[in-house]
C-alpha cells in the first residue's frame, strides 16, 4: 500500500502538467491511476477512494473514540457554537 501527496507537481498525460489532484479533476480516479503510472513507473493493481465521512464511519464502525476534555474546554467550545 501506498499513498501520494496530492499536490505533487507532476506530468498528466493528455494534458498539461499539474499537481495530481488535479488529474482527479480533469477525468476522476482513472486519470490519477495513469497519472502515477506514467510518473513514477509502476503499475497500480486496485485502489481505495476515502473521503472525510467515510473516515468517520470507519471510526463509527470501530468502536468510536472517547475524548476526555476540561470543563473548561467544553465550555469554551459551547461558546464559540454560539457565535
Amino acid at each position: 500500500m501506498i499513498s501520494f501527496l496530492r499536490d505533487l507537481w507532476v506530468d498528466i498525460p493528455g494534458n498539461e502538467s499539474g499537481r495530481l489532484n488535479s488529474a482527479f479533476t480533469i477525468n476522476g480516479a482513472g486519470l490519477v491511476i495513469e497519472t502515477i503510472e506514467h510518473n513514477f513507473n509502476i503499475q497500480i493493481d486496485n485502489y481505495v477512494l476515502v473521503d472525510f465521512e467515510m473516515f468517520k464511519q470507519l471510526i463509527d464502525e470501530l468502536g468510536g473514540i472517547e475524548v476526555e476534555i476540561t470543563e473548561e474546554v467544553k465550555e469554551n467550545l459551547i461558546d464559540s457554537l454560539k457565535e
